[in-house]
């Protein structure tokens, strides 16, 4: 299958960071924004539900803005 757009831009950011990089070598990518926050229990959850379904391609964790009245831009 064909890579997407945001695939590959994934990839080439991927190899200029980490040249030896191969996504072969990877099972699992796990990618969260700067500000974020991961509980200490969130990757062994995320592991167990892709080795329980192989049809997973995605998760997405619950969002809650701790800063939300620290200034105007995180009230937006």
């Amino acid at each position: 299958d064909r890579m997407s757009d945001v695939d590959v831009e994934i990839y080439r950011k991927l190899k200029m960071m980490f040249p030896q990089f191969h996504p072969e070598d990877f099972e699992i990518l796990m990618m969260v924004d700067a500000d974020t926050i991961v509980n200490s229990d969130a990757l062994i959850k995320i592991v167990s539900a892709f080795e329980k379904d192989n049809k997973i391609m995605g998760l997405c964790g619950e969002t809650r803005i701790l800063n939300k009245f620290e200034s105007w831009v995180t009230q937006i």
